[in-house]
Parts: C-alpha cells; sequence; structure tokens
C-alpha cells in the first residue's frame, strides 16, 4: 500500500482553462483540480456514467444544472447527478474547481448506441 497522493492546490499555477492538477495513482477515485478563466464555460453536457462532486476551492460562478443555475463560490460543495444536463461558467472572478467521481474506464472510439 502506497501513502495518499496530496497537491497544494493554491500553489498551482493559474491562468487559462483547464485541469491543473489530476490524481494519478491506481485509485477508485479520479480527481481534478479545474481553472476557468473568467468568463468562460465548460459547455452543457450530459454525461450518463458517473455523479460527480464539485469543490470550489476560489472565485465565483455558477453551475446550471437541467437548467437551473446554483451559484458556486469559495468553500461551495456541488453534487452533479449523472444523467443531468450540465454546465459551469465563471464569473468575473474565474473559478477554480476539485472535481471528484468514481474513475471510469478508458475512453473508446466508436459509434453511439442508438
Amino acid at each position: 500500500m502506497t501513502g495518499p497522493e496530496t497537491v497544494d492546490a493554491g500553489a498551482l499555477p493559474g491562468g487559462g482553462d483547464g485541469v491543473q492538477w489530476t490524481l494519478e495513482a491506481a485509485s477508485d477515485l479520479n480527481a481534478n483540480v479545474v481553472d476557468l478563466a473568467p468568463g468562460h464555460a465548460i459547455d452543457e453536457h450530459v454525461n450518463d456514467e458517473v455523479d460527480v462532486v464539485v469543490v470550489v476551492l476560489s472565485g465565483e460562478g455558477s453551475a446550471t444544472v437541467d437548467g437551473e443555475a446554483h451559484p458556486l463560490a469559495a468553500h461551495v460543495v456541488a453534487h452533479l447527478p449523472k444523467g443531468s444536463r450540465r454546465r459551469i461558467d465563471a464569473a468575473a472572478t474565474g473559478l477554480r474547481y476539485v472535481t471528484v467521481h468514481r474513475r471510469r474506464g478508458p475512453l473508446s472510439i466508436g459509434s453511439r448506441p442508438s
């Protein structure tokens, strides 16, 4: 058994959009620290595979789940249920948050079921 993987999320580089850190250790969980630049968004999508927990570290924004907007700010924890239509928007302050969900299998290329 190995020790825990840790990161100082406040010391990660900022600016721009995208994943700043990801949990690399073999685990049942996947975790990411994500930055959204001011006014940017994760476009609306549906994830049918996993529930996602979002923990806001800094900044402000909103999570829109099935058409209902929920404010996001530092220390807010949000649950985005699998199968929901979701979008995350950063306000003028930008947004840094952690996502945690069950680890999925590798992505594959193929046609979607009808």
